[in-house]
C-alpha cells in the first residue's frame, strides 16, 4: 500500500537548495528522500541513525568542500513531497519553536551543512543557526564547533582592522548594483505611524518570509517619521542584516489638489536625516497653503523643486506613485499628473 504523501514548498536560500541537490546527487535519491531522512536524523525517526544514508553521505569529498558563492542568500523555492509521518514529526518541531514546516526544515537544511564540515560556507555571510537543532547530527559535541568558529570570528576581526586605514560605509547588501531577481517591499508602515508593527518586527518578518528589500515609508503627517530615532533604528537593522536591503523613505500627502494621495519619497541610506525631515516639513507646509483643494494644481511645486535640485547635485532620491487610481475618476489624470511632476527632473515613478 502506497504511502500518502502532501507536497510541501520550501522557501530556501540559493545555497541551501544547491546543497540539497548535491546531498541528492551524492546518495542518489531524490530530494523528497533526502528530507525525509534529514528529518529521520534531525528529528528522530524508526530508524536506527547509524543506518542513514545521509550519515555516509557527510563524509564525502564534495561535501566536505562544499562552498556558498557569492550572491547565494537570495531566496527561492523547492518542492518536495513528505509522509504524514514526517509532516507530523516536522510539525511537532515546529510548534516547539514556533515556526513554519518550510521553515524548521530549512533550519535542519542549515544545520546538516555546519555539521559535516561545510561550515565555513557560510561563516562570511551570517548563516542561519536554530537554536532547537542544537544537538551535534554527526555525533561530535555541539561546543566544539562553537569553540572553532568563535575562534574564525576573532581571527577575521584581527585580519580585517589590521588591513582597515579607515572605517567604511555599508550602504547594501553585496549584491546591490549587479544584476539580481529580487522580492521588493517599497510600501511598509510601522509603529512610527499608522503600522502594527516596529521596523524591527516589520524587517524580520519580511526576512522570515522571503523579502529581499523594503522601503518603509510611515505618513509625513506624523512627526516621527524620518525621526532620528526612527532613522537610527534602520541604520542598526542594516548593520544586524547586511544581506537585505532597507531604504528609507516617507510617506508624501501628494498630490495635494483633488483629494488624490500618496507618493513615497525613497531614499538612499546616505541620504541625510536632516534632508529626509526638510522634505516631510516641505510637503506638509505646501498642503496646508491649499485654499481649495480641486482647484490648485501647484501647492506641490516647492517639494519637487527641492527634489529635483537635491539630484543635480547627487543621486539619492526616487518618488513613487502609490495607488494613484484609488480616488480618480480617470485614470488618465494620473498621467497628467506625472507629466506635471517630471517636468523640471526625471524624479518620479
Amino acid at each position: 500500500m502506497a504511502t500518502e504523501t502532501r507536497e510541501l514548498v520550501l522557501n530556501l536560500r540559493r545555497y541551501q537548495a544547491r546543497f540539497l541537490q548535491l546531498l541528492s546527487d551524492i546518495t542518489g535519491l531524490d530530494k523528497s528522500r533526502v528530507c525525509h531522512h534529514l528529518i529521520e536524523l534531525c528529528v528522530g525517526g524508526s530508524i536506527d541513525p547509524g543506518d542513514n544514508p545521509l550519515r555516509e553521505a557527510s563524509s564525502h569529498r564534495k561535501l566536505r568542500n562544499f562552498s556558498r558563492e557569492s550572491g547565494e542568500r537570495a531566496w527561492t523555492h523547492v518542492s518536495v513531497e513528505l509522509a504524514e509521518s514526517d509532516l507530523q514529526r516536522l510539525a511537532s518541531f515546529s510548534d516547539d519553536s514556533e515556526e513554519s514546516e518550510s521553515k524548521a526544515l530549512r533550519h535542519l537544511i542549515e544545520e546538516f551543512i555546519g555539521e559535516t564540515g561545510a561550515a565555513r560556507a557560510s561563516a562570511s555571510g551570517g548563516s542561519e543557526r536554530h537554536g532547537s537543532t542544537s544537538r551535534s547530527l554527526m555525533g561530535a559535541p555541539t561546543w566544539t564547533y562553537a569553540v572553532i568558529a568563535g575562534l574564525l570570528v576573532v581571527l577575521v576581526w584581527i585580519v580585517v582592522y589590521a588591513l582597515q586605514d579607515e572605517a567604511r560605509v555599508e550602504t547594501g547588501p553585496h549584491w546591490a548594483g549587479n544584476e539580481a531577481s529580487l522580492i521588493l517591499d517599497p510600501h511598509a508602515h510601522t509603529t512610527y505611524s499608522d503600522g502594527a508593527l516596529s521596523p524591527t518586527e516589520l524587517v524580520q518578518l519580511a526576512i522570515d518570509n522571503g523579502c529581499d528589500a523594503m522601503v518603509i515609508s510611515d505618513h509625513a503627517n506624523v512627526e516621527a517619521a524620518v525621526s532620528d530615532e526612527q532613522l537610527l533604528e534602520h541604520q542598526m537593522l542594516r548593520e544586524q542584516f547586511p544581506d537585505f536591503l532597507l531604504l528609507n523613505g516617507v510617506e508624501l500627502n501628494m498630490p495635494s489638489y483633488g483629494g488624490r494621495e500618496h507618493a513615497t519619497l525613497i531614499a538612499d541610506p546616505l541620504v541625510t536625516n536632516s534632508t529626509l525631515q526638510t522634505m516631510r516639513d516641505t510637503a506638509e507646509r505646501s498642503l496646508k497653503k491649499v485654499d481649495n483643494v480641486g482647484a490648485n494644481d501647484t501647492a506641490d511645486k516647492l517639494i519637487l523643486q527641492m527634489i529635483a535640485e537635491h539630484q543635480s547635485l547627487q543621486n539619492g532620491l526616487l518618488l513613487m506613485y502609490n495607488h494613484p487610481a484609488r480616488k480618480d475618476k480617470d485614470i488618465s489624470e494620473n498621467f497628467s499628473d506625472l507629466m506635471k511632476w517630471n517636468a523640471n527632473a526625471p524624479v518620479f515613478l
